[in-house]
């Protein structure tokens, strides 16, 4: 058995200004990564790349406990 990990970024880079902007809000990202938990059941680490920050990884947390509290984990 594997443990898989997940580091999702928010979405594609826009350049504005010469910076990059990622424009995948907190919800939006917690929306696709519960998605992705429905799928794949054996993800067991999850995290944040491009893009993420604290907000992001607020609200992944709040969408892995309703996983793990749900009847169907």
């Amino acid at each position: 058995e594997y443990n898989i990990l997940v580091v999702p970024n928010a979405g594609m880079p826009e350049n504005e200004g010469g910076q990059a902007v990622y424009k995948m809000t907190p919800e939006k990202m917690g929306e696709a990564l519960g998605d992705f938990l429905n799928q794949y059941k054996k993800v067991r680490i999850i995290g944040g790349c491009c893009g993420t920050n604290p907000e992001h990884i607020k609200v992944l947390r709040k969408v892995i406990d309703e996983k793990a509290n749900s009847v169907e984990g």
